[in-house]
């Protein structure tokens, strides 16, 4: 609709607009002030028109640029809208998750994606550690609260997916948990790595565990980097995250697949 809009008007009036600048400083100076103040004020009224024209034209192109974004609705998810999603989910359950049209709604054309207490979901290393000793106490905790079928995992056990068998052929020591829970000194928030072999619902998951951390800063903003705020977050998407799953599925959105642009990912199986 735009498109033919603009092909309709834009000629036209871009003629016109041509011919009224054409005239406008074709008039000669001189003689515009020797016959005085009467054909001065018709020059500037043409100049009037023909800038009004453009302005017009101009802002009436922008209007229909801003509504065509405006109206756009994506039912796919990517960090930012997951990591909301995950906030609205710790605060509010369930009923608390927008619907992709209330979403898309909320984020508007220009609306700022992240907030200064929004948790990093695909962290680098140098956001959400300070350190080599606390990345591996963060990721001796997120191994220490991973969830395990029959005690501790071997090498090579028949239930790994293809990923881990990848990793196992490596040599590198599998974790279940396809993510660690770090820290951003400088945000303050908690910053969330993942690994490599992260699956969808790895980054679903990872994004709960990084809302609930978040929430419990609220009251005292260190809290998060603590191991016993850490073990809490884990077990939280632990216990959660199908709910969640569920929740985002009802209000419109897809959950097979989550688009996380340039966050880096690492190996974090080699760091326990």
């Amino acid at each position: 609709m735009q498109g033919r809009w603009l092909a309709l008007v834009a000629l036209p009036v871009g003629i016109a607009i041509f011919r009224g600048v054409s005239g406008a400083f074709g008039a000669d100076a001189a003689a515009m002030a020797a016959e005085g103040g009467e054909t001065a004020m018709s020059e500037l009224t043409r100049y009037g028109g023909v800038f009004g024209a453009y302005g017009a034209v101009l802002s009436s192109h922008l209007f229909c640029c801003w509504k065509a974004a405006d109206v756009l609705r994506f039912d796919a998810l990517n960090r930012h809208r997951l990591t909301r999603a995950a906030e609205e989910y710790v605060r509010g359950g369930r009923e608390a998750v927008l619907s992709v049209e209330d979403a898309g709604e909320r984020e508007g054309v220009y609306r700022a994606r992240v907030t200064a207490s929004t948790p990093t979901l695909g962290a680098s290393v140098e956001d959400a550690a300070r350190d080599w000793d606390d990345l591996l106490r963060f990721a001796k905790a997120s191994e220490a609260n991973a969830p395990r079928l029959g005690g501790a995992r071997a090498m090579n056990d028949e239930d790994e997916d293809e990923d881990d068998d990848d990793d196992d052929a490596r040599g590198v020591g599998v974790l279940r948990r396809r993510f660690v829970i770090g820290w951003d000194a400088r945000r303050r928030v908690p910053a969330v790595m993942l690994d490599a072999a992260a699956t969808p619902r790895d980054i679903i998951e990872a994004a709960l565990a990084a809302a609930r951390a978040g929430a419990a800063t609220t009251a005292a903003a260190a809290a998060a980097a603590t191991d016993a705020a850490a073990a809490e977050a884990y077990r939280y998407a632990d216990e959660n995250v199908d709910a969640f799953s569920d929740a985002m599925e009802e209000k419109g959105w897809k959950i097979d697949f989550v688009q996380m642009g340039t966050a880096p990912r690492y190996r974090l199986g080699g760091l326990s």
